[in-house]
């Protein structure tokens, strides 16, 4: 298992990232407000009352937290790294909602709320980097009140980024990192090993994820196309960002199939009012 203290050194250091790519016009930064910008959509549909308790874990630079809190909702952001937490407070005071905004250290898989405390968590990016994904969802289902609304997202494996390029094709990860021992114990290869990566998934095996801990799916679709890369080297992002968006053309009038292959996948899930027995896959 994974430990969750080396992925929160990880985010540690790459939190002036995760400040600055909502911002940013490259491939990565489109890629990311494609996914706020749909989240929002589906939050709005949900048509909540001003003051709603809603839940952000893993709440990163606080984007989300702040987009949310700024439509007249409180917010607790949850992370367990003390430099994402300065810049989501830093971010809800620029932005004017610092009284909406509740940021405190959590660990999704153990939350402290009581149980059935909020209307919508938001898990953005989070899954990917867990140890325990089942035990987190069943966290985030627990805070939640019946009938209550979890908004997360995963990293598809089936991306058509990573199809294209041997070099992040999932099907070649055991081969990707055998030749990679080898060369570093014949000393050809000088760079340590890689120690954090993100999980992917496939979309019926996270769908079956959510499902599995009581929650019931209501929207499935996933977002964003690049950033596109051959043999590990990113294609220009005048190119990059012109093939996003053609392909999201083809995703918006209905082309079949071409919405299995986005980057990310985010789901809009419902709790049941009774909850399934302890266990199940994941």
């Amino acid at each position: 298992m994974r430990s969750q203290q080396v992925v929160n050194e990880h985010f540690t250091s790459a939190a002036p990232f995760w400040n600055d790519v909502y911002q940013a016009a490259d491939a990565a930064g489109q890629r990311y407000r494609q996914r706020l910008e749909l989240v929002l959509r589906w939050f709005d549909r949900l048509v909540l009352p001003a003051g709603t308790r809603i839940l952000d874990v893993g709440a990163g630079a606080g984007w989300s937290s702040v987009a949310v809190a700024a439509r007249g909702f409180r917010v607790d952001a949850i992370e367990p790294v003390e430099a994402m937490l300065e810049l989501i407070r830093a971010n809800a005071r620029a932005a004017g909602v610092a009284e909406r905004v509740e940021a405190e250290t959590g660990d999704v898989h153990a939350l402290v709320a009581a149980a059935a405390t909020y209307d919508v968590v938001l898990a953005l990016g989070v899954v990917p980097w867990l140890h325990s994904p089942r035990r987190a969802l069943e966290e985030i289902v627990r805070v939640l009140k019946p009938g209550g609304y979890a908004i997360v997202s995963c990293d598809n494996r089936a991306a058509l980024a990573g199809l294209l390029d041997p070099m992040r094709h999932p099907a070649l990860d055991g081969l990707r990192r055998a030749v990679s021992t080898l060369l570093r114990r014949l000393d050809i290869r000088k760079v340590p090993a890689q120690s954090v990566r993100a999980h992917l998934q496939s979309l019926r095996s996270f769908d079956r994820l959510i499902e599995s801990v009581g929650l019931t799916r209501l929207r499935g679709q996933t977002y964003g196309f690049g950033p596109f890369s051959f043999m590990n080297r990113s294609l220009p992002d005048v190119i990059d960002l012109r093939l996003q968006a053609w392909l999201q053309r083809l995703l918006d009038n209905g082309m079949p199939l071409i919405g299995n292959y986005g980057a990310g996948y985010c789901v809009l899930a419902q709790r049941l009012t009774t909850q399934p027995s302890p266990g199940g896959t994941g």
